[in-house]
């Protein structure tokens, strides 16, 4: 069995020592807007892709007379599989994430028309959101399963 360093036993107790301050901390969750505030909000979603994970993260930015809030309303990620994923896949996976989170905040919220922003740095994301052609390819495994039971 090895023993402590002095060097590592001395971090440990500062370490220790600070663990009060975390009650300090503190994290709003609670957003309290009128519906009538709801036209000066926006909901601002960013995504991003890597070859080991893809995620996506949801703020509500508030314009109050001069000034901005922001506040983080919802976030997800997820971890790649372990082999064939690419990074423009994992991008994809992020938009559609990022997607779908964005839309089950603006359900929760239940307001009706809110003005939503998507941010991503893929410019082959948005090449392929703009294709009109089908998307088998990423979504199924074959045609016949795209179109449906024959």
């Amino acid at each position: 069995m090895k023993k402590l360093t002095v060097e590592l036993r001395k971090e440990f107790v500062q370490w220790f020592q600070e663990l009060k301050y975390l009650s300090d901390v503190q994290i709003l969750r609670y957003i309290q807007i009128s519906h009538e505030a709801s036209s000066s909000c926006a909901i601002h979603t960013f995504v991003d892709g890597s070859k080991d994970a893809y995620a996506a993260v949801t703020f509500l930015r508030l314009e109050k007379n001069d000034r901005i809030e922001v506040f983080l309303l919802a976030a997800k990620s997820r971890m790649a599989l372990l082999r064939g994923a690419t990074i423009p896949r994992m991008e994809l996976q992020a938009a559609v994430i990022g997607a779908r989170l964005t839309n089950s905040v603006v359900e929760a919220l239940v307001w009706g028309n809110v003005t939503t922003y998507y941010w991503s740095d893929s410019t082959t994301v948005f090449a392929w959101i703009l294709r009109e052609e089908n998307w088998f390819v990423f979504v199924g495994r074959s045609k016949s399963w795209w179109e449906g039971p024959q």
